[in-house]
């Protein structure tokens, strides 16, 4: 089975290795995102979600710091 994989933008060269392969969810949080693979791993990733290729299975993520600021997430 191939579930999607979470990649940084920028990665798409093939510079370095995909984040995580075999993804089965991936939630939203404060912190940024969680992600769990096939096998109940979960990483939580300090990024969000820039595109998805659902073509491809791929979910592009970008650093939280390295990234536009889209919205505030005050709390």
């Amino acid at each position: 089975m191939c579930l999607a994989r979470v990649r940084f933008v920028g990665d798409e060269q093939g510079e370095s290795p995909d984040v995580l392969n075999d993804v089965a969810w991936i939630e939203r949080t404060p912190a940024g995102l969680q992600v769990a693979d096939l096998s109940g791993n979960v990483t939580n990733l300090d990024a969000d979600i820039r595109s998805i290729d659902f073509m491809s299975s791929v979910v592009s993520v970008e650093n939280r710091a390295a990234g536009p600021s889209t919205g505030s997430q005050n709390a």
